[in-house]
């Protein structure tokens, strides 16, 4: 009688295990994922789709906080997103880079591949995050289920230059204080002194 348990177990535990799987197979990555700059600084970080089932479209926005962090440029050129609804751009008013596009694939998009790459400058010192906010990653499975992506976002710190000095701070000995005033030793500076010193400064 208590045969079926086994297979009752295993039965409840692959539906739960598709439940988490089914969470756990669609990202929207920032990378890098950690970003250590100093002021001044320009770099890039890359919108990244990653999934294990098929999906065929995107949509979300890119928030930067616009007093740390200036936008130099927006490349999709070789975005995996192929049909675009939204071409990505910043809106001001949202402080947000905003975007929503398709896959044009004939069996939906698996794997990992860029959507976008942005290349930065760090403004002023501070910390914070470059987040993935009000995304959607949609399925290929002729109702456009959400896959529920999760997010990866990048946290990031900018520091100050160090200062650097130009200056020499070692000090250069003026002669008299190289060979001292009174060089006789009489304990006066007198003429005999002087002619002391230019001859050691002669060298005669």
């Amino acid at each position: 009688m208590l045969l079926w348990l086994p297979v009752f177990f295993l039965a409840l535990a692959s539906i739960f295990g598709l439940a988490l799987n089914d969470k756990e197979d669609v990202r929207l990555i920032l990378e890098p994922t950690t970003l250590s700059l100093t002021k001044g600084d320009t770099f890039t970080t890359q919108l990244l789709l990653e999934s294990s089932t098929p999906v065929n479209a995107v949509q979300a926005e890119i928030k930067i906080d616009p007093n740390l962090i200036e936008i130099i440029n927006i490349d999709y050129n070789n975005s995996v997103l192929n049909l675009w609804v939204h071409e990505p751009n910043y809106k001001s008013e949202k402080g947000a880079i905003v975007f929503a596009g398709g896959i044009t694939r004939p069996n939906g998009f698996t794997g990992q591949e860029g959507i976008l790459t942005l290349t930065l400058k760090a403004k002023e010192s501070g910390e914070g995050v470059i987040e993935i906010l009000n995304s959607s990653v949609l399925k290929h499975d002729g109702s456009g289920t959400n896959a529920n992506a999760r997010i990866v976002s990048t946290d990031y710190k900018i520091r100050n230059p160090e200062l650097i000095s130009g200056h020499n701070t070692e000090e250069t000995e003026s002669p008299s204080t190289k060979y001292g005033t009174d060089l006789n030793g009489d304990g006066k500076f007198n003429l005999t002194d002087i002619s002391l010193f230019f001859s050691r400064l002669l060298g005669n």
